[in-house]
């Protein structure tokens, strides 16, 4: 079972512990798309308050450092937000504003939402677990609850 849901275009975790209660929880994609880190972490320490004795949480993300580094990024280098854009083929264009983290900051957030045993790695395809370089476009979080 997820432990979110899409509602009216925002992700909102599961309230009910008896409806959630797995011994890990998968969280991918959205990490970031609240654009503000207070709501990502009300949303981190939701999960966390409804993960199962030894769950982990597990959720990529766009890695920040490749961001910065890239010349034709469209990063904020201010504010760390993104402007995600994608023009569907009956030409419908959408786009997300989303909160980029450096690994050190996804970190901080994770341990303040009272996570522990965090580990950041490679998120390339065949790569899971691999150290994580600054040029990886994404990261995989791993966080104990």
């Amino acid at each position: 079972m997820p432990c979110c849901r899409l509602t009216s275009g925002t992700w909102q975790p599961l309230i009910s512990a008896r409806s959630f209660r797995p011994p890990s929880a998968p969280v991918s994609p959205g990490w970031g798309s609240w654009v503000e880190a207070l709501t990502d972490l009300d949303f981190l320490r939701a999960v966390r308050g409804k993960l199962a004795s030894g769950g982990m949480l597990a959720v990529t993300s766009l890695n920040a450092i490749y961001q910065y580094r890239s010349p034709k990024t469209a990063l904020d280098p201010i504010t760390g937000t993104l402007l995600w854009r994608a023009e569907l083929d009956d030409g419908t264009v959408l786009t997300e504003k989303q909160r980029l983290y450096t690994p050190s900051e996804a970190v901080l957030l994770l341990k303040v939402a009272g996570f522990a045993d965090i580990s950041v790695t490679d998120c390339r395809a065949g790569q899971w677990g691999q150290p994580l370089d600054p040029d990886d476009i994404e990261m995989l979080i791993i966080a104990g609850g």
